[in-house]
């Protein structure tokens, strides 16, 4: 059996399924204890990730690249490391500067 590695940015990672597949496949994300540069990463059988990459070409984290293979681990780590600071939209926001426009509240510990 052939895989690959594959690295989410998404938060929480993925739920891979294919209509009629033996049983989906769960993509560590982003908060997963073993993240590297902020990309959980997973062994994938190649062939479901290729129909998997076939059936959901226009899925935006994939298109983005939030979510990739690469054919070796260390490859895979290594594209991430250069993806480290690419945004997936799913950040928190920082209290003391939300976002533009927006005025930061008062709260307990607040740096003053």
């Amino acid at each position: 059996m052939s895989t690959v590695n594959v690295a989410c940015k998404l938060s929480n990672g993925l739920v891979l399924d294919i209509p009629g597949a033996k049983a989906p496949v769960v993509l560590n994300g982003a908060n997963h204890p073993e993240a590297i540069a902020g990309h959980g990463l997973t062994e994938v059988d190649a062939d479901f990730w290729a129909a998997w990459t076939k059936l959901y070409a226009d899925f935006q984290p994939l298109r983005k690249e939030m979510i990739f293979a690469q054919g070796s681990e260390r490859s895979a780590v290594a594209k991430a490391k250069e993806r480290k600071e690419e945004k997936s939209g799913l950040e928190g926001l920082d209290p003391e500067k939300p976002a533009a426009g927006i005025k930061p509240e008062d709260y307990e510990g607040k740096k003053k």
